[in-house]
């Protein structure tokens, strides 16, 4: 498939690039997929915090969110949220992040998860056709890793 990135490399690509070079602390999220002006595109959030946040374990809800192409994981468009949002929830609120899954999320369950994105990117570059099923399971594992009150934003991203 000619111009294919992997969705590991896409992300990497992308927390490299997504601030242009700034220095401000930020996390990006892993990618979802989304239908933007009815087009497929990987899609991310960022958002910000300072030592305070990590050491109350509360940060704020994302700022930023950016679209990357399907094929080639090239940043697309980069959005604020106070000029387009894709989340209904409010700012200036603090979420939980403290996350007290008794499982560990190794390197391989983060490479398998990667695969799955990657498997469902190609069959719909391949034959137009949105694998919901697979989709799915891709998104339940992603939310596993997530705190709970953080998971809305990969949901409504998603959407």
């Amino acid at each position: 498939m000619k111009n294919f990135i992997s969705s590991l490399d896409a992300y990497n690509n992308l927390q490299k690039n997504v601030l242009m070079g700034s220095k401000i602390p930020h996390r990006v999220s892993i990618p979802v997929l989304r239908y933007e002006d009815g087009v497929l595109v990987l899609a991310s959030f960022i958002f910000f915090f300072n030592k305070k946040n990590l050491d109350n374990k509360n940060i704020e809800r994302p700022k930023k969110w950016v679209t990357l192409n399907l094929i080639d994981g090239e940043i697309m468009t980069r959005f604020d949220c106070s000029e387009k949002d894709f989340s209904s929830q409010r700012f200036g609120k603090l979420y939980d992040i403290a996350f007290n899954k008794g499982d560990v999320f190794d390197k391989n369950y983060y490479l398998n998860l990667f695969e799955i994105l990657d498997d469902i990117r190609k069959e719909f570059i391949e034959s137009n056709v949105f694998n919901n099923e697979k989709y799915s399971v891709y998104l339940e594992m992603l939310l596993d890793t997530i705190p709970e009150c953080y998971q809305i934003f990969y949901k409504e991203l998603s959407s």
